[in-house]
């Protein structure tokens, strides 16, 4: 019947095929469908259970031998333990080689060793597909999530694996589901049709349960429940040697033969859970709560465990537990301890008024004595005093240890009563702008401030001089009683003081008549409740505040001037607020003033001049005038002039017929509301701008740029080299000097701004050629001309000496390879490298020689008539005798 079932199935799912509606036909499917569901109805007494289980612990599950070779074909399950061994990846694989199913029903059943998951991962055909929340498995949409334990668990767990039979092969399922080894269902419907689905989802391993022969079950069958597959895993035992075959496959056993068996100690070995606890010095056994730490899983059946070892020297350590198991193995745990020192009580008591209620003071001193004394203890241990005086000191694990009040506490003796504080009075205090409590009690003595009932509502210390200031906390109101009272050390608490009525009423808030632009003072109206020595406070817009004390006078004209600090001017919309603060310190509403600008007297707008060009300066014919850009000017009667952008048009009232305009117009009368109209025009002068600085030509090869600015102003100089800034000195010039030359089209911005001014507009220059080296350099001329012969017409040897007399004297001056040439009037030109001349003149360089004459002169000599050239003759011929003389007398020698 069951195969009858498919068969009818198959042959109404079959798309291949087309359906002939005849009768025949027709009659044939009737008979089927009453077939089909008079096997439904006696489907669960006739369907045996076939259950066939792999040693690897795997188990496939199905009604028939044939539904079982289906589901190892159709249906996996694979579980992926995670690297640090604390939660476990699965992977559901339902109807792998895609059989056509009519909206199936697919599910899986989680073992109780794992948490729920957070979510589901699906696939179709191994395609994402979407992600689901465990709390969205809540019966819509065709999911559903049952506990175990539930009603609905139960009702599925027959539809879904109990259809698989009742012959009894099943009986270690239905055992382990009775055990509650099954925690959670899973499941929902699908469509009709031939889609492979997947789940991946993630599961946090439950400590103490054994994760290897962790139960689970994962299944398909069709939408009436039939043809059902299930495929799982679980602790099943092939020989029957109370070893799972998965413990017997991971610790390298046969699972088939029953004398091929572990022990349970390497079955079951002992699991540590995490954290330290506490191990007094000296301990030999174990308490309890540190042999609980051990645990194995329970699957071990019953086990014992006892005191190994325990370490002796004081900080962390390990503890031996020793576990037996029931056939007769052992095993050996190490546990992590910190071994402690005993808490004892200080060397001396303390001292405490009541030793049946300590107070919270005298348990503080207690615990710090405590600490003190057992400064070794570890890390994070905890001391606390109950009102008795017994310490309990706890260990980070919880570990308790306990000291007797008699050891720690002892009734204090009577001690001298600390002076009652004086001149106890309500004050205010300038600098916090708070209302206080003020007097004066024994220097650095413990003030407190206490209300009507006794309580201690604030305290202070009082200065070295006996002052001390209070500030009145929110809890007291107004019309209060409060006291106070001092301590010093070793003294006890003072008498109180004199009462003090706490007065919190605000005064009435004042009004602020108008504020312009470039007022000195601000105006207060008073209102009547004040009184001699109250205050006016003025916060300005920079945040600054200014008081003043009222006195008898202001307060009959009741009216208050507070002047403006020198430096401070007031703009146009800026915010002034007025506050009265009493001699208590309580202060009025803040009144709030936007600071206005005074009105001309006329103020009839006459025209409006387009200053700036719109947005858009090319227009074709018939297209719209856009002027989002325009900057205008207005002028009153008076002359004034302000410029008005176009989007505060609406505000001064200005109307521009923009359709009537032409790209090539400057001029248009406007429409413009005057001093009578609804909305008067206010004329607002433009914040005032830095004067555009000025930057100085610059010629390629330059290695400094310079200009001049407004003295002080800070100057962003653009250079090739990045953005640089300078400030102008106090005569407005600048420099910068740049680490490469300047290049020939290089262009140089600057824009200045002075505080208290806007940006100025950019100015800008091209980098030019470079200057000429005959620009540069100017030739020095000899100290001393050269005399010469003719100087309209030098010799080849007289222009070379005018030639390195120039080059000697501007020795360091020319660059190298500069030439000099001496022309025939002793000109001399220059010649740079870059082929630009200098010239200096002949007349700078040479002079005429001075000429001794040779010609006789014709006068007599002295005492005789011969002539000069007479005489020249004789002198000769003399000196010819003589030498003849001469030559003879050396012959003769």
């Amino acid at each position: 019947m069951g195969n009858l079932l498919k068969v009818i199935s198959q042959k109404r799912q079959n798309s291949n095929k087309k359906l002939k509606w005849n009768m025949r036909k027709l009659s044939i499917g009737l008979i089927s469908c009453l077939l089909g569901f008079s096997m439904l109805i006696s489907s669960t007494t006739n369907v045996y259970a076939k259950v066939a289980w792999g040693t690897d612990g795997k188990v496939y599950m199905g009604d028939t031998d044939a539904e079982v070779n289906n589901a190892k074909k159709n249906i996996d399950v694979t579980k992926t333990l995670s690297a640090d061994g604390k939660s476990i990846h699965w992977k559901i694989e339902f109807n792998k080689n895609r059989e056509s199913w009519t909206t199936p029903w697919i599910f899986v059943f989680l073992p109780d060793a794992v948490k729920a998951p957070k979510e589901i991962k699906r696939y179709k055909d191994g395609v994402y597909h979407d992600t689901i929340k465990i709390e969205d498995f809540n019966g819509s949409h065709n999911r559903w999530h049952a506990e175990k334990g539930t009603q609905g668990f139960e009702q599925e767990w027959t539809n879904f694996v109990q259809r698989t039979g009742n012959d009894g092969s099943m009986a270690e399922q239905n055992a382990w589901k009775d055990q509650g080894r099954y925690s959670r269902l899973i499941y929902s419907k699908e469509a009709s049709g031939k889609t492979a689905y997947t789940w991946e989802f993630d599961t946090e391993i439950i400590p103490g349960i054994d994760v290897d022969e962790a139960a689970i079950l994962a299944g398909i069958n069709a939408w009436n429940h039939g043809y059902p597959r299930v495929v799982g895993y679980g602790p099943h035992d092939t020989d029957g040697d109370g070893v799972s075959d998965v413990k017997e496959n991971k610790l390298g056993t046969d699972p088939t033969k029953a004398d091929s068996k572990p022990s349970k100690d390497k079955v079951y070995p002992p699991v540590v859970n995490d954290g330290k606890k506490y191990v007094k010095k000296g301990t030999t056994v174990l308490s309890n709560e540190i042999l609980d730490r051990v645990t194995v899983p329970r699957e071990a059946g019953a086990i014992t465990k006892e005191t190994g070892s325990v370490p002796t020297e004081l900080g962390e350590g390990t503890a031996k537990v020793k576990v037996k198991y029931s056939d007769g193995s052992e095993a050996l745990a190490d546990v992590p301890v910190v071994v402690y020192e005993a808490p004892v009580a200080p060397d001396k008591k303390t001292e405490v008024g009541d030793t049946e209620h300590l107070t919270a003071e005298e348990k503080k001193v207690v615990e710090d004595a405590i600490k003190a004394k057992n400064s070794k203890l570890p890390e994070g241990t905890t001391v606390t005093v109950d009102e008795k005086g017994k310490a309990t000191i706890t260990l980070p694990d919880g570990t308790t240890e306990e000291i007797p009040a008699d050891k720690l506490v002892e009734k204090k003796k009577p001690k001298e009563k600390t002076a009652t504080p004086t001149d106890v009075k309500q004050d205010y205090d300038d600098n916090t702008g708070k209302a206080v409590i003020t007097g004066k009690a024994p220097a650095n003595s413990e003030v407190k401030l206490k209300n009507s009932n006794g309580d201690v509502v604030a305290t202070t210390t009082a200065k070295p001089d006996g002052t001390f200031s209070i500030p009145i906390p929110n809890t007291v109101k107004d019309g209060d009683k409060v006291t106070v009272t001092a301590t010093e050390t070793g003294k006890t608490e003072s008498e109180k003081s004199n009462e003090v009525v706490i007065d919190l009423k605000d005064p009435s808030a004042p009004t602020i008549e108008d504020v312009y632009v470039g007022d000195k003072d601000v105006t207060v109206n008073l209102p009547n409740d004040v009184e001699v020595g109250d205050k006016v406070r003025v916060t300005l817009p920079d945040g600054k505040r200014v008081e003043v004390e009222l006195t008898a006078e202001m307060i009959a004209a009741k009216k208050a001037k507070v002047g403006i600090p020198e430096g401070i001017t007031l703009k146009k919309d800026e915010q002034v607020t007025v506050q009265l603060m009493d001699k208590a310190g309580n202060t009025s509403d803040v009144i709030v003033t936007k600071v206005k600008e005074k009105e001309f007297d006329k103020e009839k707008i006459a025209k409006i001049e387009i200053k700036t060009p719109p947005t858009k300066t090319k227009y074709i014919e018939g297209e719209k005038f856009d002027p989002a850009g325009m900057v205008v000017t207005l002028t009153d009667e008076n002359g004034k002039k302000v410029d008005v952008p176009a989007e505060k048009f609406a505000e001064y009232g200005i109307t521009v017929p923009t359709e009537n305009l032409t790209k090539d117009q400057t001029k248009v009368e406007v429409k413009v509301k005057d001093k009578k109209a609804e909305q008067p025009i206010t004329v607002t002068p433009n914040v005032s701008k830095t004067e555009m600085p000025v930057i100085n030509n610059a010629k390629a090869g330059d290695k400094k740029i310079t200009g001049t600015a407004e003295p002080g102003a800070t100057l962003t100089v653009t250079t090739p080299e990045g953005v640089k800034t300078v400030v102008a000195g106090a005569d407005g010039k600048w420099e910068i000097t740049l680490g490469t030359p300047l290049a020939e089209g290089n262009v140089i911005k600057a824009v200045a701004k002075v505080n208290g001014k806007g940006a100025s507009n950019e100015a800008s220059i091209t980098v030019g050629k470079a200057k000429p080296i005959a620009d540069q350099v100017t030739p020095a001329i000899p100290k001393e001309k050269t005399p010469v012969e003719n100087p309209t017409n030098l010799t080849k040897e007289e222009k070379e000496i005018v030639k390195k007399k120039v080059e000697e004297a501007n020795k360091g001056n020319f660059p190298n390879g500069t030439k000099v040439e001496i022309g025939t009037d002793g000109t001399a030109t220059i010649t740079y490298p870059d082929n630009s001349q200098d010239k200096i003149k002949g007349s700078d360089l040479v002079v005429k020689k001075k000429i001794i004459s040779n010609k006789p002169t014709n006068k007599k000599l002295p005492k005789t008539s011969i002539t000069g050239t007479s005489l020249s003759g004789v002198i000769i011929g003399l000196a010819g005798i003589g030498m003849s003389i001469l030559k003879k007398k050396k012959r003769e020698d």
